[in-house]
C-alpha cells in the first residue's frame, strides 16, 4: 500500500550527528527522453547509491530516492557544509539501524547530469519519467546487483511535486512504497511566489555560470535579491553560513519545471 508522509520542512535542519560512516557508489545511467517529438534521445543521469559502511545489503533494504527542488541539485540532500549537522543522507543512514539506503541524483538539466538544448523542454512530467527509469534500475539490480522492491520517494519543493506525479501514475507507482513530502504546502502563498519569481533571472547573467555551459533560457536566483533565502529559509532561525553555501551551490532551472 502506498504511504505518503507530509513534512512541512523549508530546509534541512540541524541533525546533530556525532559522525558519519556512509559510503556512496557513483554511477551514471542513461535515460531515454523524447523531448520534442523527434524521437527518443539518451541522456546521462549521475547518481549516488549510499549506504552505511559494513552493512550487508539485501533486498529488504528500504531505498530513499531523493528528488531535489527548484534550483537545487544532489547537494541539497548531502550538504557539504557541516554534513554531520546538515546532510539528510548521513542522518537517515546513521539512524535507520542499517535498514535504509539512499539513491541520490542530479535531476535532468542540473548539476552533472545531461542538459537539453533548452531548459524549457524540461517539465514535471519529464522529471517524473526520469524517476520512473531510476526506479526500474533499482528494481532490476543495477545497484549492488540487488533488486530493491521497497522504494520511498523523498522530495523537496519541486521534488515533492515530481514525487506526487510519479505516485499518482498507474504505471510509475508500481515501484513506489511511499512518499515523504517536504518543503511543500497545499495552498499557494501569492506574495511569496511573486517575490521568488521576481528574484529569478537568466543564468547566463549570473557570475557563477559565467564560464559554464548552460542552456540559453536557463534561470537561477539573483544573488542581489533576498528571494532565495526568503523562499527556502526562516531567516530568523537559520545558520547564515548555510545560506551562503546554498548560494554557492545553487543551480539552474526553467519555468517549465513548475508545470507539475
Amino acid at each position: 500500500m502506498l504511504q505518503i508522509w507530509i513534512l512541512l520542512l523549508i530546509f534541512i535542519g540541524s541533525f546533530n550527528l556525532a559522525s558519519a560512516t556512509v559510503q556512496c557508489d557513483k554511477k551514471i545511467i542513461q535515460v531515454s527522453l523524447n523531448l520534442n517529438d523527434t524521437g527518443p534521445i539518451s541522456y546521462p543521469i549521475v547518481t549516488w547509491f549510499c549506504w552505511k559502511n559494513g552493512t550487508v545489503l539485501t533486498a529488504n533494504q528500504t531505498i530513499h530516492l531523493t528528488i531535489s527542488g527548484f534550483t537545487y541539485d544532489h547537494t541539497y540532500w548531502d550538504f557539504p557544509y557541516q554534513p554531520y549537522n546538515y546532510s539528510y543522507i548521513n542522518y537517515v543512514i546513521e539512524n535507520s539501524n542499517e535498514n535504509i539506503a539512499v539513491l541520490n541524483f542530479d535531476r535532468f538539466g542540473v548539476g552533472l547530469s545531461g542538459k537539453p538544448p533548452l531548459e524549457s523542454l524540461i517539465t514535471g512530467d519529464v522529471h517524473a519519467y526520469v524517476v520512473y527509469q531510476l526506479m526500474q534500475k533499482l528494481s532490476q539490480g543495477y545497484y549492488q546487483n540487488i533488486s530493491f522492491p521497497n522504494i520511498v520517494l523523498v522530495g523537496h519543493s519541486l521534488g515533492t511535486g515530481i514525487a506526487l506525479i510519479v505516485a499518482s501514475n498507474n504505471v510509475y507507482n508500481q515501484y513506489v512504497c511511499g512518499v515523504i513530502a517536504t518543503g511543500f504546502i497545499h495552498l499557494i502563498n501569492p506574495v511569496g511566489l511573486a517575490t521568488f519569481g521576481a528574484s529569478l533571472y537568466l543564468a547566463k547573467l549570473d557570475p557563477k555560470f559565467k564560464n559554464q555551459f548552460v542552456p540559453a533560457d536557463s534561470l537561477t536566483t539573483n544573488p542581489n535579491t533576498t528571494g532565495r533565502q526568503d523562499a527556502f529559509y526562516n531567516i530568523d532561525d537559520a545558520d547564515m553560513n548555510v545560506i551562503r553555501k546554498d548560494e554557492q551551490l545553487k543551480t539552474i532551472a526553467s519555468a517549465g519545471e513548475v508545470l507539475v
